[in-house]
């Protein structure tokens, strides 16, 4: 039995191996050059075997003599404005027409003006405190309104930094602050 299977595999690598020799022996047969019966057109076999770069010796020797050098670009012979057409109907818009330049409007800067708040005009009416607690009481003045505050809370946007036992300082978020005391001294 497996007498029978190595023998398969040898047929097989065997005839792979002849279909390969096979093929490389057409590739040879196909690069040998074959005797012309009548003499080859120069220029046709000039456009369609492009040419290769020219060395530092050609360029010298062409400079010389003044005869241009072949490019080895093969769009270069075409002159570009008849593809004046191309450009201006694409292939790949819907409308096959080159889209309207977008016409850009600057945009008109508008600076933020901040205005400064006014302080609001809070009254100490009292303090009460209880060891480390301590409360204060305040009253707007513009409505007569009283606030009971602790250190922490919000008051018309200022928060109160420190309840003392005669004062309480508010603190407003760019760095102002306000004091406020029980007796003017």
């Amino acid at each position: 039995m497996k007498f029978g299977r190595l023998s398969v595999l040898v047929l097989v690598g065997a005839g792979l191996g002849g279909l390969v020799w096979l093929d490389n022996q057409r590739d040879d047969e196909d690069r040998q050059p074959v005797a012309a019966s009548k003499p080859l057109d120069t220029r046709k076999a000039e456009q369609l075997i492009p040419a290769k770069t020219p060395s530092a010796s050609t360029l010298q020797a062409s400079q010389k003599t003044s005869q241009p050098l072949k490019s080895a670009n093969p769009l270069a012979a075409i002159n570009k404005l008849s593809l004046k057409a191309t450009v201006e109907r694409p292939l790949f818009a819907p409308s096959r027409h080159r889209p309207r330049p977008v016409k850009v409007v600057p945009r008109r800067v508008v600076k933020k003006v901040k205005r400064k708040r006014k302080p609001p005009l809070y009254v100490l009416l009292g303090i009460l405190s209880d060891g480390d607690r301590a409360i204060a009481l305040l009253r707007e003045k513009s409505n007569g309104l009283n606030f009971r505050v602790e250190v922490g809370d919000v008051i018309g946007g200022w928060s109160v930094a420190k309840v003392e036992h005669r004062s309480v300082l508010l603190k407003w978020n760019d760095g102002r602050s306000m004091e406020l005391s029980l007796f003017k001294e």
